[in-house]
């Protein structure tokens, strides 16, 4: 199976997280992750954020991204998400 996508709808402090090395506040309803493989069950070691707003509407660029895959509540909202998506 490839992989699949999956909009997020969280929680955390009104939907929002504050990334400290960027100085900005991540809207979580946005994010959208990809790289999810039900093959790759309990790991997801593949699932990233694709896509994502900050708080003022403005897109994630590809940097940005990738600097918000540091963030551990990032992380870990990626990993649950996935875990729900695929029915774990």
């Amino acid at each position: 199976m490839g992989a699949l996508c999956y909009t997020i709808s969280i929680m955390k402090n009104n939907n929002t997280l504050y990334i400290p090395t960027l100085g900005r506040s991540l809207d979580l309803r946005s994010i959208v992750i990809d790289g999810v493989d039900i093959t790759d069950a309990f790991d997801f070691c593949d699932a990233f954020v694709s896509e994502a707003l900050w708080t003022d509407g403005f897109r994630l660029g590809n940097d940005e991204l990738e600097i918000i895959m540091d963030n551990s509540d990032v992380q870990q909202i990626v990993m649950e998400k996935a875990y729900n998506f695929c029915g774990f």
